[in-house]
């Protein structure tokens, strides 16, 4: 475990009493120790290049991490969205990158009407007060026929094929020669962000387009 990564404990509230993932009882952290020594963070900031984005995932997506977005995403567990988004915080200073706007991929209308919520945005909306970076929904999702993490590649890029579309309150012109990072969950295949990337870049000036995710999965 890095020495970023090691700090993240120190910033978390010290009157919560449970564990975010295996909801043990803690003294004084937000994440027990043998959970977060389970966590694997992405210490060598690499990056995956597109033709339309650049692609970073601060940690992966397995044990710990898993339950966490699980618990976040299914049972609307906000002190989980919370450490989830000090994560992508420390991850967004390590990397140094200038970024003028944050976005995000949203979650299609069918999720959020059952879940009552997009997390994607909730994260956003979260890093964008604590980063002090502005922060515009760039799209909208009307939904996916299947869920995504049920589909092999092909199945994945035809299910999101023409579901998201440039949400038309936004004022494009103000991104002409602007970094925008986009945030989003998990990433598997990349075919969601592939998708969502190509349309941004379709639909607006020249730009410099990133994704940051929570984690990536290891297939």
């Amino acid at each position: 475990m890095g020495k970023w990564s090691e700090k993240i404990l120190d910033l978390i509230y010290p009157n919560l009493n449970l564990c975010v993932s295996c909801y043990e009882k803690i003294d004084d952290k937000f994440i027990c120790h043998e959970c977060m020594r389970d966590i694997k963070f992405n210490e060598d900031f690499n990056r995956v290049d597109f033709n339309d984005f650049h692609a970073y995932n601060a940690c992966y997506y397995f044990g710990t991490m898993k339950n966490i977005i699980y618990n976040f995403k299914i049972h609307k567990d906000f002190r989980s969205g919370e450490y989830l988004s000090i994560i992508l915080n420390s991850y967004i200073k390590k990397l140094n990158i200038k970024i003028d706007y944050l976005s995000y991929v949203p979650r299609d209308r069918n999720k959020i009407k059952k879940e009552g919520f997009d997390q994607s945005h909730y994260l956003t909306k979260t890093l964008s007060k604590s980063l002090d970076i502005p922060y515009i929904k760039l799209l909208y999702c009307i939904g996916k026929k299947h869920d995504q993490k049920k589909l092999d590649i092909s199945e994945r890029t035809v299910n999101i094929k023409d579901k998201f579309f440039i949400n038309k309150h936004v004022d494009l012109s103000m991104l002409r020669n602007k970094k925008v990072l986009i945030i989003d969950d998990v990433a598997t295949t990349y075919s969601t962000l592939n998708e969502v990337c190509g349309i941004i870049k379709k639909s607006t000036f020249e730009m410099d387009l990133s994704v940051l995710t929570i984690a990536k999965t290891l297939i």
